[in-house]
């Protein structure tokens, strides 16, 4: 999650004066610009057509997904038995490794357990997890941190007791090198994968640095958001990872590709509906489509028809089930984060075509570490910052000049090839009835 620009500050102020202040003549020029905050939210990301786009996108993946899903719920019917999970069914969603079952890492080892092994040796620290990623980005010719940012960024929760919000953030303070994370990391592939996430937020807002103010921001918040993912893939793949001596995964665990691939769908492709939804259903909150007397009905259904989730136990409209999100809580859009896995495939491709070595690999297996041409291709993208309209930009540094799903196909094409089979082969029903009428 990135910090909200200057951009995005005022946008919001303007909402917060239209909510609680009655001058008319305001909330007519709010109004007339838009006619609600899914509105404006759409117009931020400067997307053509965001509704439209969203749907090709998902039309384009969702056979992947829904092997995936068949995949999985066959494998917790033989945990669980037909009384708790049903071949045909929404799966329920508590049983998929999280609160809300927007990824599926939580349950890796019932559906691989050979990947699973017993507790790390010689565990790194924080510190070294933040080194690890400047060295990443510094072999690519791009930034260091700045004293400042490992003087007053919070890495780790604090030792006195506090109550602190944990959820990863990276912040642009607006100062000359004033740049820092709040996060409290943790020490496994999850949390080096966070640290590269939010690193990547501090790479754009140094590249842009030098842009007017008005232009410090991403050129779509959804490339924000896919720079450090795109960093994080290649970094952590088994390759990269050896290359730089990272030695979180034994060496008796298995990487092969579909081993690889598995633990990056469950949480990648498993993540696509559920970001579809979340924006989905505010959208028709803020349009008046949903009525505040259906909007934890309306919930499940969307969930229920894109996930294939349902909830564990009876919900009703005296609950609020989308409330206990972050991002629906705190009024953060969402959808950014649904295009970034899109472009963040589509980054990886066009980075890795630079780079000789690296070129003719497989998509999931490309290090960019010591690629200094990638660096300085991404490093002329990001010092743009929003000056030059999204469009312009996806034709000027992207192979298809567009949003397109045919990178992340192409990463996860052997992981699809294997799930067909596996699923012909066990029965595995592919789909689910729709439960909620």
């Amino acid at each position: 999650m990135k910090k909200v620009n200057f951009l995005s500050s005022v946008l919001l102020l303007m909402q917060f004066t239209m909510t609680h202040f009655s001058d008319a003549h305001l909330q007519a020029t709010f109004v007339d610009r838009y006619k609600d905050v899914g509105e404006l939210w759409r117009t931020q990301m400067e997307i053509e057509d965001v509704t439209t786009t969203a749907e090709r996108l998902w039309k384009e993946t969702s056979d992947l997904y829904r092997q995936l899903h068949a995949f999985v719920r066959h494998r917790l019917l033989l945990r669980y038995g037909p009384s708790i999970v049903q071949d045909k069914g929404p799966v329920p969603v508590h049983l998929l490794g999280g609160l809300w079952g927007e990824t599926w890492s939580g349950i890796l080892d019932i559906l691989q357990p050979s990947e699973i092994t017993s507790s790390q040796t010689n565990v790194p620290t924080v510190n070294e997890f933040y080194k690890t990623a400047e060295r990443f980005f510094s072999s690519m010719d791009l930034f260091n941190m700045t004293s400042t940012f490992w003087r007053k960024s919070m890495l780790t929760a604090p030792s006195d007791g506090r109550l602190v919000d944990c959820h990863g953030s990276a912040y642009d303070i607006g100062k000359e090198d004033d740049y820092r994370i709040r996060m409290c990391t943790q020490l496994n592939m999850e949390g080096l994968h966070r640290v590269f996430h939010e690193m990547g937020h501090v790479q754009y807002y140094m590249a842009y640095r030098f842009q007017p103010v008005i232009f410090r921001s991403g050129a779509t918040s959804a490339l924000h958001e896919a720079l450090g993912e795109t960093m994080a893939e290649s970094a952590l793949s088994p390759d990269c990872m050896r290359r730089q001596n990272i030695s979180l995964i034994p060496e008796s665990v298995s990487e092969d590709d579909i081993s690889l691939l598995l633990r990056h769908a469950l949480k990648k492709i498993a993540f696509l509906p559920w970001a579809l939804v979340v924006d989905k259903w505010r959208y028709d909150v803020f349009s008046g489509a949903i009525s505040p007397g259906e909007m934890n009905t309306r919930w499940w259904k969307l969930r229920e028809k894109f996930q294939g989730v349902k909830p564990p136990v009876l919900r009703t409209e005296k609950d609020f089930d989308p409330g206990s999100k972050y991002h629906i809580a705190n009024n953060i859009p969402y959808l950014r984060y649904y295009f970034s896995t899109f472009l963040q495939y589509q980054l990886l491709e066009d980075l890795c075509s630079e780079v000789p070595s690296e070129a003719n690999k497989a998509l999931h297996r490309c290090c960019l570490f010591g690629s200094t041409q990638a660096g300085h291709k991404l490093k002329t993208l990001m010092s743009l910052g929003s000056s030059l309209p999204w469009p312009r930009v996806a034709s000027q540094f992207f192979r298809h000049g567009k949003l397109t799903a045919a990178p992340l196909l192409a990463y996860f094409r052997p992981l699809k090839e294997w799930l067909i089979e596996e699923n012909r082969k066990t029965g595995a029903t592919v789909g689910w009835f729709l439960s909620l009428n």
